[in-house]
């Protein structure tokens, strides 16, 4: 939602009867506004990565946990793990830091 411009924690607000799953992902908002700026595709600006680890992009985690709590959610989501081999070849381990950066925020 965040790279289609789209604020997620004021959609779910406002349509949050008719959500029953996410897909966690964050955006680097640098990388973001250069793709819009250059009018770069979706494919490219994945290898100019775009998308970050949860705790250094766009994403309001702690206030989107507070909305969910609020809203009572109880459905799944999927935490996707972009991998950059530059940072990290530990899939494992990449998983549980953004995991636990999540429980440390308030899911």
């Amino acid at each position: 939602m965040s790279y289609a411009g789209i604020e997620p924690i004021t959609f779910y607000n406002r349509h949050g009867d008719r959500v029953r799953y996410f897909h966690f992902k964050d955006i680097d908002a640098a990388t973001h506004a250069r793709v819009l700026r250059e009018r770069i595709p979706f494919l490219k600006a994945v290898e100019a990565k775009v998308f970050c680890p949860l705790d250094r992009g766009v994403v309001d985690w702690p206030g989107l946990a507070r909305s969910l709590r609020t809203r009572g959610y109880d459905g799944a989501a999927t935490i996707e793990q972009d991998i950059d081999p530059a940072i990290s070849l530990n899939p494992q381990a990449d998983a549980t830091a953004s995991l636990n950066y999540l429980r440390s925020v308030g899911f």
